[in-house]
């Protein structure tokens, strides 16, 4: 499992939620920081002699190893030090996360930081959702559970992104004492021939769980979406990134990113 990491509340998050997914199923946790020192350097005023620039690319290596120690911490002893992993390396954050992340499993990742656009460590979700091509655990800012709740929700929609979004996620959803697979009806209703071989797949991999069809509330797939996880109290969500539901939510702002800037549970998304 991958971790991106930039020393934020939401990478903190998204430590923490790794470390625990790595301790439940015993799996290896890498912690990755991309930034980029030439942000910094395009920002320095010409007038600057060569050792001065390079005296203020070195506080930006610096924070680099801070941001390390901050990863260590925030995943403290709840990973044995033999599948514990870093990596610290430069150029574009979102690119190189986007790299790494097709090494690795699953790319655990915080929500949106509070952070300058020209920071050299910032990270935008949405765009490696869309372009990684790997499973992303998005965490909710603050997340700060020590243990995963067992039930878990999957988005279902027919569509290619949701599919890919539960078969990545069926080793999980094997694991869960409860698991709803929704159904929110927006105008385009999903095959019965979809839907029986959801159903027979989930049924073959040993997966407890129920069909839920439901209607939209607000105008909005994502808030129903979420709202049904606050109800069943769900500790995780499975969801298509960019599947049929942008379409239908385009003037509301699409469901991805909705997700992505204002979802309360852990998201599995893949697209």
């Amino acid at each position: 499992m991958l971790v991106a990491y930039n020393g934020g509340r939401a990478s903190e998050a998204a430590a923490r939620a790794g470390a625990n997914m790595a301790r439940k199923y015993d799996a290896h946790l890498t912690g990755l920081l991309a930034y980029s020192r030439s942000s910094i350097a395009k920002g320095l005023p010409g007038w600057l002699s060569d050792a001065m620039t390079q005296s203020i690319l070195e506080l930006t290596d610096g924070r680099a190893d801070a941001v390390k120690q901050g990863f260590l911490e925030a995943v403290g002893s709840s990973v044995e030090a033999s599948r514990l992993h870093w990596i610290g390396t430069q150029g574009d954050p979102d690119q190189l996360v986007i790299h790494y992340s097709r090494l690795f499993d699953v790319l655990v990742l915080g929500q949106y930081e509070t952070l300058p656009e020209v920071n050299e460590f910032r990270l935008h979700p949405d765009k490696i959702a869309e372009l990684s091509g790997r499973p992303l655990l998005l965490t909710p800012n603050g997340y700060s559970k020590d243990t995963i709740n067992g039930c878990a929700v999957a988005a279902w929609d027919g569509g290619q992104a949701a599919s890919k979004a539960i078969m990545s996620a069926l080793e999980i959803l094997r694991t869960k004492t409860e698991v709803y697979v929704v159904n929110v009806r927006d105008g385009r209703p999903v095959r019965d021939a979809d839907n029986a071989a959801l159903h027979n797949q989930l049924q073959r991999h040993g997966i407890r769980f129920r069909f839920v069809e439901t209607g939209m509330a607000e105008r909005s797939v994502s808030r129903t979406i979420l709202n049904f996880c606050q109800t069943v109290d769900a500790g995780l969500l499975v969801s298509g990134a960019y599947g049929h539901w942008r379409v239908t939510e385009n003037f509301v702002g699409g469901v991805t990113r909705d997700l992505i800037s204002h979802a309360d549970v852990p998201v599995l998304m893949a697209h």
